[in-house]
């Protein structure tokens, strides 16, 4: 933006805001945290305003593992299948159901929408998942995953810059409670 701005000869008053929506929103809150983490000398942000994200992974995907179903269900099919490609578990298998086992990584190949991967699933929780992972995981027993998920989360640092959350409680695909829990995190932290 900086150089975009001496480019076109836009005079800039110093204070950067950081805003986004949905998946937006986790970028907006994970570029504050990290500009304040590692860029502060750099970077000074003046606010932000993250809307309708899973800052809490875990939250995430334990409410919608306890719903009997999810109308995207691309959106927590891409965690698991992104997390099991980063962190080399090989549990493709033990998550999901057949017949989504066998197709779902090819399906987050890049090439097909979300409503292409929605229609090629099923908004059954219990078709989608093994009901052994979903108790395993519900259960606390799957460590690795929820490690993972609560590494990725973004309620692990107190900011110096206010925040401000948006999020409707009618929100079906991203849990309300993700905003409520993210605003009572980072007041608790001061």
């Amino acid at each position: 933006c900086k150089n975009y701005a001496a480019t076109k000869g836009i005079t800039l008053n110093g204070q950067v805001f950081l805003a986004g929506y949905s998946e937006g929103g986790y970028v907006t809150l994970a570029a504050h945290k990290e500009i304040e983490q590692n860029y502060k000398n750099e970077i000074t942000v003046t606010a932000s305003s993250p809307m309708a994200c899973a800052y809490d992974l875990n939250l995430t995907a334990r409410t919608i593992l306890q719903k009997s179903t999810y109308d995207q269900p691309a959106y927590l099919s891409f965690f698991f299948v992104a997390y099991n490609s980063i962190y080399n578990w090989g549990k493709i298998n033990d998550v999901f159901n057949s017949p989504y086992a066998e197709k779902i990584t090819s399906l987050f190949d890049g090439t097909k929408t979300t409503d292409q991967i929605n229609s090629s699933l099923t908004s059954s929780i219990n078709l989608l998942f093994k009901q052994s992972f979903i108790t395993s995981y519900l259960n606390g027993n799957e460590t690795a995953i929820t490690s993972a998920f609560a590494d990725n989360s973004l309620l692990n640092w107190t900011p110096t810059a206010p925040i401000r959350f948006y999020h409707g409680n009618a929100d079906e695909y991203v849990p309300y409670e993700n905003s409520t829990s993210a605003r009572d995190y980072f007041k608790a932290h001061g």
